[in-house]
């Protein structure tokens, strides 16, 4: 036999995520099974699972026409339930009102990136600005901010680089959110180049800068070659390529500008 219970939670509700989606949880679905053991006693199965609102008040009509801000299952929605995630497993990021800091949501954002199959893609870009949005709308205000008085942010990025069990390469900032497989230098410098464009988008076009500045640093020998790239880059203000298959830290050329990232911002 299965059984069904709702528990409703009151105001200031929790403002959870999972798998890059936000909402805000209003109550509690619990499933309650009995089960038969082998020894022909009983036992009690029960899972709990979120139930969420995509409703908030506090997004403005502004907001809302923004091109980053898409909600999941349209801005209208409530009592949705979270049937393939347990809630002990959802992120639970504060309560209404409350402030999530800029350390906090670059380890969300590093999360985000860890688990999009390919982060290259403009879906995957509109999500991270999506998460972004929906924070700020369900009444979470970022802290800690790391702007000057003139509004520009300069981060520090210390790229670090360690080897998953599929044999892939991750790279990481421990100071901006960033995180990618790779399989070599080159596809490494293409995807942190993407990465830091879509994070500069979402800090202008959400206000939290008027500018953003990135300087990369490692202490890792083989990420080397990349950081030297990419700091050039921003102090050039245009793209660079390496002549061959070996980043160099003086040989460079121009590289004809593209389109590496969707406006999200």
């Amino acid at each position: 036999m299965i059984d069904t219970s709702y528990v409703a939670l009151e105001h200031p509700y929790r403002v959870i995520e999972y798998g890059g989606t936000v909402g805000l949880q209003i109550g509690v679905l619990v499933v309650t099974r009995e089960t038969e053991g082998p020894d022909g006693g009983y036992g009690i199965e029960t899972h709990s699972h979120p139930v969420v609102s995509y409703v908030n008040p506090q997004v403005s009509a502004e907001a809302r026409r923004r091109p980053y801000f898409l909600l999941p299952d349209g801005d209208q929605t409530e009592g949705v339930v979270w049937d393939k995630v347990e809630a002990s497993q959802v992120n639970t990021l504060g309560r209404e009102g409350d402030e999530l800091s800029w350390e906090r949501l670059m380890d969300l954002s590093r999360r985000y990136w860890l688990s999009e199959p390919d982060a290259k893609q403009p879906f995957a870009l509109l999500r991270l600005g999506n998460l972004w949005a929906n924070l700020r709308g369900w009444g979470l205000v970022f802290s800690h901010l790391p702007v000057n008085a003139k509004g520009v942010m300069r981060l520090n990025v210390d790229l670090v680089q360690t080897e998953t069990a599929q044999g892939m390469l991750c790279g990481g900032g421990s100071t901006l959110g960033l995180g990618v497989f790779f399989s070599s230098r080159s596809e490494l410098l293409t995807r942190l180049r993407t990465q830091l464009e879509v994070f500069r988008l979402l800090i202008t076009g959400m206000e939290l800068a008027k500018r953003v500045e990135f300087k990369l640093k490692t202490k890792d020998k083989e990420l080397l070659d990349v950081v030297v790239v990419l700091n050039a880059e921003a102090k050039l203000g245009r793209a660079l390529k390496a002549p061959g298959k070996m980043f160099g830290p003086r040989r460079f050329v121009e590289k004809k500008a593209t389109d590496i990232a969707e406006n999200v911002g």
